[in-house]
């Protein structure tokens, strides 16, 4: 035995050394945090903390410095990101429905990329409906606009985008379907079906079926991913549509509570001191291939799970590049930064809402749409505790396909209030007031969303939408109230908005101006009268169905 030992120390020098690391790692891990959560940890060097979590955390490539707008950056956010998606939720999707998902992408609206919330549920029959949602644009009136893959503008009632087959993979999946379409694994012969029922507890598999029977199990994008993967730690999946065809993509992360001398975050059930972003993977939806690659940043930890998986995890460069546009930065990650960040060795300020406990889950970050490349960014907003205002912005994103975390530091002329000053101030607004109480006197309810803020060509901005739900439930953005340096703004439109704040006109309460409606109620008769004359009636019930909403008022109802 002990000369087997050594023969197997001497062949694998390397692995033997690993494995000492790991268990030197893992001792000082356990030994050393709770020294450190004395008031003795002021003694390690503020410098030295920070090149610990920077390792830890993924924080090597953090560009940390002034705000200085780039040339091409506008006033106004543009897209701007109007809805949430409690309030999208509804629009997609019946009451009786289950949601699946509801995801922020980018789809093809008439061959132009357009930013779009995609929710998906079931539709009964084990059969699911993917939406699409305009994000950056409303009705005439504040109607959520749904899209088709062909239109060039969106329709006032609700459409589906894409049907999934009850064999599609997807969150809320069954345990297995039986599938006859010839590509699933075939049940065959007696003993086969029997080892099938028994693993999968599938009594169904006992009973006489079609010569051409198969099943498919693992139909859970999570479920499918632990059994693939379970060394990594899968973030919730996030629906794409490319080419028209539904994908996952799904973030994956390697953890450990035992990093020496990292701050702890609270990760799910627990908490860790060390997070990073080691893998991708995408899951077509309707044939279940599932491919998973390292991102371009994995450290050599994920680079080691990859060499010994034998091909399973693949190189950044294998990825399409129709995927990688769909890649964006794991917010999961991003999250536990910016709780990262806000220690006083940072000097950075503190995280505007909750995450400064480690024992409260990391504030859900603002998305964003990025202007020049219509891809989603993550940010965040770090205040100064004793005055309330924003001083630092944390960016996250992709460029080129490779992720960018940005640090802006804001100087005393870019920085704006925090986010419950600015509501106080926009709520004495008179006209902000009226147009309230008239919505909840009509029985309708009003809610107002999440102070947004985005880097603009002027510094920092931020603004609010609110929302009104008819007493049927019907959902509309209602007002938009904005914040540009000491200058404040509100009206129907972010627009609107932006020319009350230069005070080139006064908001009202309007439920749209007569020449916008009658210019979208002309569009609509133009679409019905052509599609009524190529003979698609389908196209022309929701076109004559749009006019009606235009014309008495602008109501998304399910049809």
């Amino acid at each position: 035995m002990v000369h087997r030992l050594r023969w197997w120390a001497a062949g694998h020098p390397w692995m033997l050394a690993g494995w000492l690391a790991y268990a030197i790692t893992a001792l000082l891990g356990r030994a050393l945090p709770p020294l450190l959560a004395s008031d003795e940890s002021a003694l390690v060097p503020a410098a030295t903390r920070r090149r610990i979590e920077a390792i830890a955390y993924g924080l090597s490539t953090l560009k940390d410095t002034a705000y200085h707008a780039p040339p091409t950056r506008g006033i106004l956010p543009a897209p701007a990101a109007l809805w949430a998606a409690n309030q999208v939720v509804g629009v997609a999707a019946p009451d009786s429905a289950v949601i699946l998902s509801v995801d922020r992408a980018v789809t093809p609206v008439g061959g132009r990329p357009r930013p779009a919330w995609l929710i998906l549920h079931s539709g009964g029959n084990d059969h699911s409906t993917l939406s699409a949602i305009a994000d950056d644009r409303t009705g005439v009136l504040g109607g959520a606009l749904a899209y088709q893959e062909s239109d060039t503008f969106g329709y006032l009632q609700s459409v589906s985008r894409l049907d999934l087959s009850p064999r599609a993979v997807r969150p809320g999946a069954p345990e297995y379907v039986l599938d006859t379409s010839g590509t699933a694994v075939s049940i065959g012969s007696v003993g086969r079906r029997i080892a099938l029922a028994w693993t999968l507890q599938a009594g169904d598999l006992l009973r006489p079926l079609p010569a051409n029977a198969g099943v498919r199990w693992n139909l859970s994008p999570l479920r499918r991913l632990a059994q693939l993967a379970p060394f990594a730690e899968w973030d919730v999946p996030a629906a794409r549509l490319v080419h028209d065809e539904l994908v996952w993509v799904v973030d994956g992360y390697l953890v450990s509570g035992t990093f020496p001398l990292a701050d702890q975050v609270h990760w799910r059930d627990r908490v860790v001191n060390s997070v990073r972003a080691a893998f991708v993977a995408v899951i077509r939806a309707e044939t279940g291939e599932t491919r998973i690659y390292l991102r371009r940043t994995a450290d050599p930890f994920a680079e080691r799970w990859a060499a010994i998986t034998g091909g399973l995890i693949q190189p950044a460069s294998a990825l399409p590049a129709e995927l990688q546009r769909e890649v964006w930065y794991p917010e999961a990650l991003y999250r536990a930064q910016a709780v990262i960040l806000q220690g006083p060795h940072w000097q950075v300020g503190a995280l505007v809402g909750s995450g400064a406990n480690p024992d409260e889950e990391p504030v859900r970050p603002d998305q964003a749409w990025d202007p020049d490349t219509l891809g989603l960014h993550l940010l965040i907003p770090y205040e100064d505790p004793d005055h309330r205002r924003i001083i630092a912005v944390l960016s996250g994103g992709m460029i080129d396909g490779w992720e960018s975390l940005r640090l802006f530091r804001l100087d005393s002329a870019q920085v704006l209030p925090s986010p419950l000053s600015l509501e106080n101030r926009w709520s004495r607004f008179p006209t902000y007031t009226q147009i309230r109480d008239s919505v909840r006197e009509s029985g309708g309810q009003w809610k107002d969303g999440t102070v947004r803020y985005w880097l603009g060509a002027t510094g920092l901005g931020a603004y609010q939408p609110a929302y009104a739900k008819s007493p049927n439930g019907d959902p509309s953005m209602i007002w938009v109230s904005l914040a540009l340096g000491d200058r404040l703004g509100a009206g129907r439109t972010l627009n609107d908005a932006y020319r009350n704040l230069l005070g080139l006109t006064t908001p009202v309460i309007a439920t749209g101006s007569l020449t916008s409606q009658l210019e979208e109620a002309r569009a609509w008769a133009s679409r019905a009268d052509s599609a009524l004359r190529q003979g698609d009636f389908v196209a022309f019930g929701r076109a004559f169905e749009a006019l009606k909403r235009v014309l008495q008022g602008g109501a998304v109802r399910h049809k």
